[in-house]
C-alpha cells in the first residue's frame, strides 16, 4: 500500500509539472540587466503658436545608440495635433496635424539639446521646450502605461505563462526548455522558437512583451498564431505604422494607429482569433483577427487573406499552437494566458485585402488567385519580385525567377 502511494504521488508531481503548474526551476537568476535612459520616451503639453490659440502637442524621444556608437543621439519628433489625440500621447488615426518637425539631437551634460528644420529646444529635467518662427512647444515627460498590463486571468483561462510578482514563472506549457524564466516573472527568447504543447482554433489571447534597451535587430519577434499568421513585435516607437511594425498583421496589414511604447517598457497586446473553417481541404472562411496594443485597438476583425512571415506552411490550417518567434533578440514576455471562444462568436470580416491602401494591395496577394501563397521553392523576396515582374510585364525576370521555383533554389 506504501508502494502504491508513492508511485501514485509521483505520477501526480509529473503531471503537475508537465502541465505547468510547477515551475521547471526553482531557483531562477533576475533578468539581464540594461542602462537607464533619461530622456527616451513621450512628452505631452501644448504647442503656441506664433498667432493663435495654444493647442495639445506631444513629442516622441527615440534613442538612436546603434547608429552612433560613441555618443547618445535622439531622435525627436514633435506635433501639434488640434484633433485625434488618443490617450494624450497617442496621435489617433484621421487626427488633425497643424504642425509637426523632425529633428536630431546629442546628450551632453545632464540635457539634450536638438536643432534643425528652424527650430532650436532642448530636454532636461523632463521638461522638452522648443521654439521656431511658428511658435513654441512647452512639454513634460509622461509615462503611459498600457491598462490590460498584468491584467489576471477570468476564470476557466488557459494559462500558458502564470504571473506572479518575484517568482519564476511555470514555462511547462511551452515546447522549448532553452528559454530561461526569471525572477521578475518572465521568459526569455532563447535558442529556437517556442511553441505552446496545445492547440487552438478560436481563442482570445493577452500576453505582455518587453523589447531591451538598444537591442541590434529592433527586438524583433512575434506572436504566430496557429504557427500561420504572424503579429509582429518590433521597436516600432515614434515610427508611422507600416506592414513590418510592431503589431502589424506581418507584411500583410499595418496597424491603424502606431500603439508602441518605448523599448524597455512592458508592452500588451490583447488578440482575438477565429481560425480558417476548411471543407474538403478548402479555405471556405477566412480567418478573423482583432488586435489591440497596449490598451488601443489596431485591427479590427480583419480577414487575413494567407499565412504570413516565417509561417510554417503557406496554406490555411487549424487548429495550431501559438508560436513565439525567435529572432536573435532578448525579448521578454509574461503573463500569457487564452480563452477559448466558440465559432457562433465569429464576427463579419470588416476589413480585407480589397480595402487596403494602395502600396499595401501591391504587396499582399490577393485570396483566391495563383499567387495567393508563396511557393515552398521560392525566396520571400524573390516571390515579391515575381509579383512585381508579372504585373509589369517583365517576361526577362519572370522566366528568370520561375525556373528558379521549378529547381526548387532559393
Amino acid at each position: 500500500m506504501v508502494h502504491r502511494r508513492k508511485f501514485a504521488w509521483l505520477v501526480a508531481l509529473a503531471a503537475l509539472t508537465a502541465g505547468g503548474v510547477l515551475a521547471p526551476n526553482t531557483q531562477a537568476d533576475p533578468p539581464p540587466k540594461e542602462p537607464a535612459d533619461a530622456f527616451q520616451g513621450e512628452y505631452a503639453g501644448t504647442f503656441t503658436p506664433a498667432e493663435g490659440k495654444a493647442v495639445p502637442a506631444v513629442a516622441y524621444v527615440a534613442a538612436e545608440r546603434r547608429r552612433v556608437q560613441s555618443e547618445t543621439s535622439y531622435r525627436v519628433a514633435l506635433k501639434a495635433v488640434s484633433r485625434g489625440l488618443v490617450e494624450e500621447t497617442v496621435v489617433g488615426r484621421g487626427a488633425k496635424v497643424t504642425l509637426s518637425a523632425d529633428l536630431r539631437g546629442q546628450a551632453e551634460g545632464g540635457k539634450v539639446a536638438f536643432s534643425g528644420k528652424g527650430w532650436t529646444g532642448q530636454i532636461a529635467d523632463g521638461k522638452l521646450s522648443a521654439e521656431g518662427k511658428a511658435g513654441k512647444f512647452a512639454l513634460a515627460f509622461t509615462v503611459r502605461k498600457s491598462p490590460t498590463e498584468l491584467k489576471p486571468p477570468p476564470r476557466g483561462a488557459t494559462v500558458l505563462l502564470p504571473y506572479k510578482e518575484g517568482q519564476a514563472p511555470a514555462t511547462g506549457e511551452w515546447a522549448n526548455a532553452k528559454w530561461p524564466a526569471f525572477d521578475d516573472g518572465s521568459m526569455m527568447v532563447q535558442g529556437g522558437d517556442n511553441r505552446t504543447k496545445r492547440q487552438f482554433t478560436n481563442f482570445r489571447l493577452h500576453a505582455e512583451f518587453r523589447i531591451p534597451m538598444q537591442s541590434r535587430g529592433s527586438g524583433n519577434s512575434g506572436f504566430y498564431l496557429l504557427d500561420r499568421y504572424e503579429v509582429q513585435v518590433l521597436d516600432s516607437f515614434a515610427k508611422p505604422p507600416y506592414k513590418g511594425g510592431c503589431a502589424a498583421i506581418y507584411q500583410t496589414f499595418p496597424p491603424m494607429v502606431n500603439a508602441s511604447l518605448p523599448p524597455g517598457r512592458w508592452q500588451t497586446v490583447d488578440i482575438e482569433l477565429f481560425g480558417p473553417v476548411l471543407e474538403g481541404g478548402k479555405c471556405v472562411k477566412l480567418p478573423v483577427i482583432t488586435v489591440v496594443h497596449n490598451g488601443i485597438l489596431v485591427h479590427k476583425d480583419v480577414a487575413v487573406p494567407h499565412a504570413t512571415g516565417n509561417a510554417r506552411s503557406r496554406g490555411h490550417g487549424a487548429p495550431g499552437p501559438i508560436r513565439l518567434q525567435d529572432h536573435g533578440n532578448p525579448v521578454r514576455y509574461r503573463n500569457i494566458w487564452v480563452e477559448e471562444l466558440s465559432e457562433s462568436k465569429r464576427p463579419p470580416a470588416r476589413r480585407t485585402a480589397s480595402e487596403t491602401p494602395a502600396k499595401t494591395k501591391a504587396t499582399s496577394p490577393t485570396p483566391g488567385t495563383a499567387d495567393s501563397r508563396r511557393p515552398v521553392g521560392i525566396s520571400e523576396d524573390q516571390w515579391r519580385l515575381l509579383q512585381r515582374a508579372r504585373r509589369t510585364g517583365n517576361k526577362a525576370l519572370i522566366k528568370e525567377l520561375e525556373e528558379k521555383l521549378k529547381k526548387g533554389k532559393r
